[in-house]
């Protein structure tokens, strides 16, 4: 009995070292690379590292076998928490630009030894999953100052410049490549936002109860505890049917900005419809006074009663 223990203690302690040491030679790897800084380089932190990596040393290559991690914390620097049927199940039903991208996000964050939940609860919070914002321009996923080093091409959005990319997953990888770079001394929520948006530009409390919300609510999805729509509010939690609707199409919830016309045009139908639909259901809106995070029930038409319509 002592023997076999002593050999499942030094499997333990293996296991662990073999973790820590993939982790210590994929990011070494990284930084030894002689490509230009410009590719990466944070503004916030344009000193601290002078070299950088390429693109091709983001393969998608797992480095754990068991794919998801339960944990109950938030830290950036852990194994994933989430699973790529889950990354795309999120990005599916808002609607992203990366849909399509969740096994990849898992693949880099896992190569990179960060949890893939914390980087789309950044995405989150940073753009609505790529729908709002300059992001909708640049395909950011994190929303990166260019820096006095970047080469590439930049947006001018409403605060200033922003750094602006050829594909939603180069904008993805940019972002754990930043991360990768400038924040392996950070790990907590509060710790990664006060250095990534300050205070100075953003509402940092706001910002860390987003995070965990939303990794919170991520896990949640994949263990099938609780239904719940993401806007650019936060998270709104609905009924099971209101829940079935909403990820069918057949549910629209409010946003600050909508007005009817955008919400006709977001839904590919008209606000007449809307309202009438509505009212059959006995769910009636008022055009007059739409209500964020209220909900509306979206009819299924056809295009060429669209144009009739409008």
């Amino acid at each position: 009995m002592k023997k076999t223990a002593g050999i499942l203690a030094l499997a333990t302690l293996a296991g662990t070292l073999a973790y820590n040491s993939i982790y210590e030679e994929s990011l070494e790897d990284k930084l030894s690379n002689n490509q230009s800084p410009s590719k990466i380089e944070q503004t916030l932190d344009q000193d601290a590292i002078q070299e950088t990596p390429t693109q091709s040393n983001l393969q998608t290559q797992p480095f754990v076998e068991n794919p998801v991690w339960q944990s109950t914390n938030y830290n950036l620097w852990a194994m994933p928490t989430i699973d790529p049927a889950t990354i795309e199940k999120v990005l599916a039903r808002h609607k992203s630009p990366s849909r399509g991208l969740g096994q990849d996000l898992y693949d880099v964050c896992s190569e990179s030894g960060v949890d893939p939940a914390f980087i789309l609860a950044m995405y989150s919070h940073e753009s609505n999953f790529g729908n709002a914002g300059v992001a909708t321009k640049t395909k950011a996923w994190g929303n990166v100052r260019p820096g006095s080093h970047w080469e590439g091409k930049t947006q001018k959005g409403a605060i200033g410049e922003f750094r602006s990319y050829e594909t939603h997953l180069d904008g993805m990888k940019d972002m754990v490549n930043t991360l990768l770079l400038h924040y392996t001394q950070k790990d907590t929520p509060t710790q990664v936002v006060n250095k990534y948006a300050p205070s100075s530009e953003n509402d940092v409390a706001e910002y860390v109860k987003q995070i965990k919300d939303s990794m919170n609510h991520f896990r949640d999805l994949q263990s099938k505890k609780v239904n719940y729509a993401f806007t650019s509010q936060g998270v709104v939690e609905l009924s099971k049917q209101e829940h079935t609707d909403w990820a069918n199409g057949n549910l629209y919830i409010i946003e600050p900005a909508d007005t009817p016309q955008t919400i006709a045009q977001k839904n590919n139908t008209t606000w007449k419809a809307i309202e009438s639909y509505n009212k059959q259901l006995e769910h009636p809106v008022d055009d007059r006074k739409l209500v964020p995070r209220r909900t509306l029930y979206i009819p299924k038409i056809v295009e060429s009663d669209i144009s009739q319509s409008n």
